[in-house]
């Protein structure tokens, strides 16, 4: 009997050094599988941050990984080869498709019509200096090069 309970106890050890796989929120973590994401509306404690930001982070981020991990083993698996994988589900939106040029964009394209930009820079009609000739104040803005 002694054997038993000294098996027993070695593994009582043995699991307390793992942390349990549920972990209990006040207010529900939103998890969202598509992006591998989840987020936590749950109240940032200030005085346990202070006492030690590192262990108070690392918790943090444990449980909340390990409930995006919990959400990810909740789709339906496959086993492939050697490997366990999660069916994830479909894309919502589809992918963007190029829109088609209107009459006039087609016409410019075939002709190779450029749009020509409007130069703001130019010699002012005051002096020799380069100022800009359209715009707000153009004659009061001067460009030194």
């Amino acid at each position: 009997m002694d054997i038993v309970q000294e098996v027993l106890q070695k593994q009582k050890k043995d699991l307390e050094k793992y942390k349990p796989i549920t972990v209990e929120k006040h207010l529900e973590v939103t998890v969202d599988v598509g992006h591998l994401m989840a987020t936590d509306p749950n109240y940032f404690d200030d005085d346990l941050f202070k006492k030690d930001q590192e262990q108070y982070l690392m918790d943090l981020t444990r449980d909340n990984t390990q409930l995006l991990i919990n959400a990810v083993w909740e789709l339906p698996t496959e086993r492939e080869e050697e490997a366990v994988v999660a069916k994830m589900h479909v894309r919502r939106q589809f992918y963007p498709v190029p829109e088609t040029p209107c009459a006039e964009a087609a016409h410019k394209i075939g002709k190779k019509i450029a749009r020509v930009k409007k130069v703001r820079r130019g010699v002012g009609q005051i002096g020799s200096h380069l100022r800009l000739t359209s715009g707000s104040r153009p004659k009061r803005r001067r460009i030194g090069w």
